[in-house]
This record gives structure tokens, sequence and C-alpha cells, in this order.
């Protein structure tokens, strides 16, 4: 009885662990036989002992047939049981387990996230139809090296006429209004022409698009964006018909964009008809001009062939009129528009960035599943010298190993998660569909995927090396061999280099863009940006022209007076934008002073106060004054790059320049010269500046310029009250600091160089777990030896020594690759580096001698450990 109890248990056993029917049965026959014999032993005719076996064990077939039913089961149930076991050998090496996975976490969650990023601004298509058709076309300024500058209609005209190639060339124009119904307030517009709707292939939610008419006759009707409609019109059905005040013209609402469409400015609120200029207003000027202009390529027509087309339209122009010489037609596919260069190459150089991290996390990860492998040798030999088969070992390291990855991608995916809404609300204003990003989960298993196959591959090679030796020989020589095959060694030295030479191209290539940075903030940008407010004004259309100057003047007294306040001044503008090539001509004696240049110049009217204001060196000659008014001569303030461009080696005061080629244009004289500023970016030189006295050139937007003694930004109820005290049409909403709207142009460099340092530190991290994995491991497998070398007199200094080497001869050789590869890869990124160099010593020498420190760090550990090992208990360790 004992036996048959002890066969079915067996039996049972069987059916658990899902051995294969051709196991079960000779398993079962052998039983069977075994119970035959003992039957004959006891006095039992053969016959009668089978039948009397087959009634105790059952009908073998019986048990065959529900093996098979049974075999999916039991695989589930051998499954989840390796899956437990695989949890408890981590849970038993929580130190390796840790590793692991955060390094796999960052590589993966990094990646996710910067291709998400990537993906939603560079790849994923433009929210039109037929996007990949849509192409920016742009006067290319040959004589000015400005090949994006905007046109003027009458090219465009014929451009119109002409292209075979390009369909449905629409003209836009960005604009900025004032809405009168109601609270006064300031919104961006877009001047369209009536074929706009057509090129973008939209129509309205409700209502109509702009028709030819509307254009002709500047019909007062308006289209408004989704969200303009909802907040202020409550998404009513009958919006249709009503009017609104837009700078004091009632302006009929036609029509209402579909959800979630913008186009060229996400914050624009209304688009109203682009009127064509007027015979003697501009419609036949050529040249530069003020338009963009967006078309489609005709179909099965690539871009080269329009771009072909439009460069000999625009030579046939240049032959014919002499307004367009040395213009040409550049065309741009208005994905690659949006985007722009530099925003592009930061991506790619961040993109490049996190692949780097996520190599050096499956590296890493590779170097610790290969030194716990090999750890795990005698674990594996035992496990065979029982009957585990070399399938059955691979598959609990499988399991093992994905129980692993399931881990690590879960924190992956809340990392990538956490640093997309991180990057959301910190990344800087003007980057593309930023607020329509999600994690790609895409990426996310690419990324997973490449962490498992290199987990699996250099975790199971240990075990498959194992299964093809003897495991007898294995346990029999494991307390005594310290070495290991100089090929995995060599594997394991290889992951280590490659690791640092990647951490040390990313660490170079974050100092490159560190100093980079500390060059740009270094700037003098000309004036002085402590204390200083600034309050966007437009007045409405409504208002008289006439009337810009007298409010401008009470509102300068109103707020002068205010407590804390040290200076006040109206300008133009408040930062400048590019700039097109403007035509002067300078009235002198000089063979040269006759021709007319062109260059790209700014001009802004400005108050006398405003160089105080603003804390901008006169250079010579004088300020504005009161005498220079309405009815003065005109006179101009020029900076000293004007000055040098039109008079080297002159005196400019008292010389008269025009602005434009028309004889009825009147001359301005030179009465001072100012110091350049850089008021479009700290990167950029500063250009060409003429200065006018406001009463001479007044202009209904005008920024409002408030210094103060402190803390300027408690001014704010003030400064507004004093607004709607002289005029309650004027909106006052926007109002910021100087300093800040300076901080804005550099956000992109300081956004990416926050970044890349981020992700260089995390491959300092991972890069120093990889070789203090490699200098543990080291240690731990030579305790004999290095018990032997004590025993024999070596010194702890002598441990140490060689530990360091060993880990720091590794380390030198990855810096070495690293800072050589740094230097070729920031020189594809130049263009993002300001007056440092690809190959900066400091950045170089730098990113050297801290992976250095941090490798000796790593090694120093280990060695430490190494040299307090006691000789005796090294020795009878195994």
């Amino acid at each position: 009885m004992k036996k048959l109890n002890e066969l079915l248990f067996r039996l049972r056993a069987l059916f658990r662990r899902g051995r294969l029917e051709s196991e079960m049965q000779e398993e079962m026959r052998h039983h069977v036989e075994m119970s035959v014999r003992e039957g004959a032993q006891d006095g039992m005719a053969p016959d009668d002992a089978y039948h009397a076996a087959q009634r105790k064990f059952g009908n073998v077939g019986a048990i065959q047939e529900t093996a098979r039913d049974g075999r999916g089961f039991a695989w589930l149930e051998n499954a989840v049981s390796d899956i437990r076991y695989g949890v408890r050998v981590l849970l038993r090496a929580p130190g390796f387990a840790l590793a692991a996975i955060v390094s796999l976490a960052i590589g993966v969650g990094a990646n996710t996230a910067v291709f998400s990023i990537v993906n939603g601004v560079l790849l994923r298509p433009l929210p039109y139809p037929d996007a990949e058709r849509l192409v920016t076309v742009w006067t290319e300024n040959r004589r000015q090296g400005a090949n994006r500058q905007t046109s003027a209609y009458a090219n465009i005209a014929d451009w119109r006429k002409t292209a075979q190639t390009l369909q449905d060339i629409a003209m836009y124009d960005p604009v900025s209004l004032v809405v009168t119904s109601g609270e006064p307030r300031r919104i961006s517009g877009l001047l369209v022409s009536a074929n706009l709707g057509t090129a973008l292939r939209v129509q309205p939610r409700i209502g109509r698009m702009f028709t030819e008419e509307d254009a002709a006759r500047s019909a007062p009707v308006a289209i408004l964006s989704h969200a303009a409609w909802l907040k202020h019109h409550g998404g009513a059905e009958d919006t249709l018909g009503r009017k609104i005040q837009i700078d004091g013209r009632p302006i009929e609402i036609v029509g209402v964009m579909p959800e979630g469409f913008y186009f060229s400015d996400k914050n624009t609120e209304v688009w109203l008809p682009l009127a064509p200029p007027a015979a003697n207003d501009g419609a036949n000027v050529r040249g530069v001009g003020a338009l963009r202009v967006i078309a489609r390529l005709a179909p099965g027509i690539p871009l080269t062939q329009a771009q072909s087309e439009l460069s000999a339209i625009a030579a046939a122009l240049e032959r014919e009129h002499p307004a367009n010489r040395e213009l040409g037609v550049q065309l741009v596919p208005l994905a690659e528009q949006l985007v722009g260069r530099d925003l592009r190459n930061a991506l790619a150089l961040l993109l490049a960035a996190v692949g780097a991290v996520l190599l050096i996390a499956c590296s890493n990860v590779g170097n610790l599943m290969l030194a716990r492998g090999l750890a795990r040798q005698r674990e594996f030999a035992m496990r065979i010298s029982l009957g585990a088969t070399r399938g059955r070992l691979v598959a609990q390291l499988l399991i093992e190993n994905v129980v692993l990855c399931v881990v690590a991608a879960g924190l992956g995916l809340l990392l990538a998660s956490l640093t997309v809404d991180a990057v959301r609300t910190l990344a800087p204003a003007g980057i593309p569909r930023l607020d329509e990003i999600t994690v790609d989960l895409r990426m996310l298993g690419f990324a997973l995927g490449l962490s498992l196959a290199s987990v699996c591959v250099f975790g199971l090679l240990p075990a498959l090396q194992c299964t093809r030796r003897d495991a007898l020989s294995m346990l029999r020589n494991s307390s005594r061999d310290s070495s290991e095959a100089p090929r995995g060694r060599r594997l394991r030295n290889a992951l280590v280099i490659a690791e640092f030479a990647l951490a040390v191209m990313l660490f170079a290539g974050a100092g490159m863009l560190v100093r980079s940075f500390m060059n740009l903030m270094a700037v003098d940008p000309g004036y002085r940006t402590e204390n200083l407010l600034v309050a966007p004004l437009r007045l409405p259309a409504s208002r008289p022209a006439g009337d810009t100057i007298p409010f401008t003047a009470a509102l300068i007294e109103r707020i002068r007076v205010l407590p804390g306040v040290t200076g006040v001044a109206v300008s133009e503008e408040a930062m400048l934008g590019d700039r097109n090539a403007r035509i002067i001509i300078v009235d002198g004696g000089a063979a040269t002073d006759t021709a007319p240049l062109r260059l790209p110049l700014a001009t802004e009217a400005v108050t006398a106060e405003y160089f105080r204001v603003m804390d901008v060196p006169l250079r010579t000659g004088r300020i504005f004054s009161d005498f220079d008014g309405p009815k003065a001569p005109l006179v101009a303030l020029v900076n000293e790059t004007l000055a040098r461009q039109l008079w080297p080696t002159e005196d400019p005061v008292g010389r008269r320049f025009r602005l434009g080629p028309s004889p009825q244009l009147a001359w301005i004289t030179v009465v001072g010269v100012v110091a350049d500023q850089r008021r479009q970016k700290l990167d950029r030189a500063p250009i060409a500046q003429v200065f006018t006295p406001w009463a001479q050139s007044p202009s209904r937007g005008m920024n409002l310029l408030v210094r103060t003694a402190a803390d300027p930004t408690g001014l704010t109820p003030a400064l507004r009250a004093a607004v709607k005290s002289i005029d309650p049409s004027v909106p006052f909403e926007a109002i910021t600091t100087v300093r800040q709207l300076l901080d804005r142009t550099v956000a992109p460099q300081r956004f990416h160089t926050q970044l890349l340092t981020t992700f260089a530190i995390l491959a300092l991290v991972l890069a120093g777990v990889g070789i203090f994995g490699l200098m543990h491991y080291s240690v731990a497998r030579r305790t004999q030896e290095i018990g032997i070398r004590t025993a024999l007199g070596a010194t702890g200094g002598q441990i140490v020594r060689d530990v360091l080497v060993e880990g720091l001869k590794l380390a030198a050789l990855g810096v070495a690759i690293g800072l050589a590869g740094a230097v070729v890869l920031f020189r594809m990124f130049s263009a993002l580096l300001y007056e440092t160099s690809a190959a900066d010593p400091l950045s170089l020498l730098g990113a050297g001698v801290v992976l250095i420190a941090a490798a000796a760090l790593a090694c120093y550990l280990p060695a430490r450990r190494a040299s307090r090992i006691d000789p005796l208990i090294a020795l009878r360790s195994e």
C-alpha cells in the first residue's frame, strides 16, 4: 500500500509539473511493472497482478488523455511558479535588482519622453488634409543673405498667374487688434486672402468662409476661432450675424472655425478678409513686401520641381522690374517652417542624448547580468546535477529577466509621463504643438524591447556556458576557480568602455552648452533691465490719429508722479523681431553715397526720455527735445552700427538720409549717435537702427516703459488706473518686466542646456554604477587570490592600487574615445553654440576629469573592501 500511494503521489506530481506525455507514459509503465512483480512475489498470478495494478492506478490511456486536457493548465501553473521563484531570486539580491531596474527605468523613461516630444513636434502630421503638400513661399534676398523674407503683393499676383506647380497660393498677415465691445482688450488677428481656407482644406464649424467679393470690397466680416466663440459667445449657434466692435468698427460674424483648428498662431481669435491694395496704394509695388504666403503643391509635383519653376518666374520678374533686383523665391515645407532649424537641431541633439542614455543603461544592466550570472554558476551547476534540463534553466532565467523588465517598464512609463508633463509646463514659449504631446507607446515598446533583448542576451550567456560543461567538474572547481574566460572578460570590459565613452560625450556636450549659455548671459544688451516695466498699449482705430500725441503726453505726466517711479517713456516696440532690408539713401558728396543702400534696418519712434529710462548712452550729438515737434524739420538718432555702415570715417551728426528711393520723401537729419542695443536676441549682433521723435511719427501701437526705484511689480494696479482715467477704451492687460522679455529670448537655450545636463548627470551615474559593479564582481571573484597575496605580504595600499589601476584603465580608454566623439558630434550641432568651439578645451577637460573622478570613486569602494579581506577567511571562503 505504501508503494502504491507513493506511485499515485508521483503521478500527481508529474501532472502538476507538466511533463511530456512520453515521460509520463514511461514512468507509469515502470511502476505498473514493479507492482506486477511485487504481486507475483506475493503469490498472485501475473494476469491478476496486472489487472490489480490497473485498478489501482487507473487506465494508462485515460491518464494520458487527462494529461492532454490538463497540459495547458499545468503550463500556466508552471509559469506562475517560475514567476514567483524569479521574484524571490530578485528579492534575495536587492542591490542588483534595484540597480538594474533603476537603470532600465531611466533609459526607458527618458527615451519615451523625448521621443514623444520629437514625434509630437517634428514627426506627427499637421492637422490639415494632405499637409505634406503645404509649402510656405518666401522672398529670397540674395544681397542681404536673407532667404525667408515676406513678399510684395504685386510679385505674389504674378506667381498666382504664372505658376503651374502650385495650387491655391494664399496670403495672410498677422495683426494686433482691439476689441472695443464691452471691456477693451487686445487680440491676435489674421488678415487672410479668400482662398486660404481652400489652401488649408478647412471648412467652418458653422457659417462660411470669405469670398473674393468680401476681400475686394473689404467687407466688415469676420470668422471666429472656436475658443473665442466658446469664451466670448458661449458657443451659441445664433452667433452668426452678430456684430463685434473691432478697433471701433462693427464687424459681422459670418463663421466659426472647427474645434482645435489653428493656423499661424494658436492665440489667433479672429480672421478678417485681406483686401488687395488699391492701384495708388502699393498694388504695383515690388521688392520685399509685408505679406506671408502659403500654397499647395500640385498633385504629383515634387518640391524640387516647384522650386525650379518659381525660381524661373522670379528671375523673369527680376529682369523686368528693377525693384526685384537680386530677389529670388524659396519654398519651405510648412512643417519645417513651423519647427525651425534651431529647434530641429536641438531636438535632434536631445534625441541623440537620450539614445546614449538608453545604450548606457542597457550596457550597465548587461554588465550586471553577466556578473550575476557568473556568480550563480555554482547554483546552475547544482541544478543541472539534480536533473534540470538546459531548456528548463533557460526558461527560468527568461522569466526572471521578463519580471525585471516589466517592473522597469512600469517605472519608466511613470517617469516618461512625469517628464512630458514637466516639459509641457517648463518649456519656453514658441515650441509648436507642445500642448498636444502625449506619451508615445511605440517608443516605450522599442525601448522596452531593446532593454529586454540586452537583459536576456547577457543574462543567458552564463547559463548557456554552464550547460556546455560537466556539472560535477564545475562544482569541484568552483571553490578554486577565480578566473574568468577571456572572451567574457573582454565583453564586460568593452561594455564599461562603451558606457564611459557615451557618458563623456554627453558630459562634454553639456559642458559646451553650459559654456555657451554663460557666454550668452554675459553679453551686454546695451541697456539696463533692472526695475523696468513694460506695458503694451494700443489706441483703437476709432480714435483720430491726432489723439495719439495728447494721449501719450497725458499718460506720461500721470505716471511720472506715482510713488517710486523714476522715469517714464514711450517706444514703438519693446523687443525687435526679424527685420527686412530697407533702402536708405545718404545725402553726401562721396561717390558711394549717391547709390541707394539696402540693409536690415529697424526704425522706431520714441519719446525723448526713452534713452534715459533705458539707460542707453549717448555717444555724440544730442537727444530729442521739445523743439523736435510735428512741424519741425525731421530729425533722428542712429545707433553705432548704422553710423559705421553709412559714415565709417566721418561724423554722422548733421548728415542727412532718406528712408526709401522716392524723391518725394523728406530728408532726415542726424542729431546724435547712441550706443547699440541687442533687442532682437542676445546671440544676434545689433542691427542698424533709426530712432525718430515720437511727436514726428507717433503710432497707435506703443509700449509704456516705467523705471522704478525698487521692485516694480506692485505698480500694476496704479498703471492700469492711470490708463483708464485718461481713456477707458484703451486695453491694459499684459504687463511684464524688460528682464522677463530678455529672458524669454534665451529661454530655448536655457531649456536645452538644462535637459542635456540632466541626461549627462544620469549618464554619469549609470557609468559609475557600471564600473562599480565590474570592480565589485572582480574583487568577489578574486577573494582567494587577494587572501593569498595578503598572506604573502602584500599591503592594503598595494591591493587598493591594483584594483584602482584595473578600473581606471578602462575608464581612461572610454574617456579618450568619448572626447574624440564629442568633438565630432558637436561640430554637427555648432549652430547651438554661442562663442564656444565644438572642441572647447575647458569643456572637454572638465568632462574627462569628472568622469575619471567618478570612476576612481566607484573603484575605490570595492578596492577598500578588498584591502580589508582577512587572509584566513578568504582561504576558507569556499
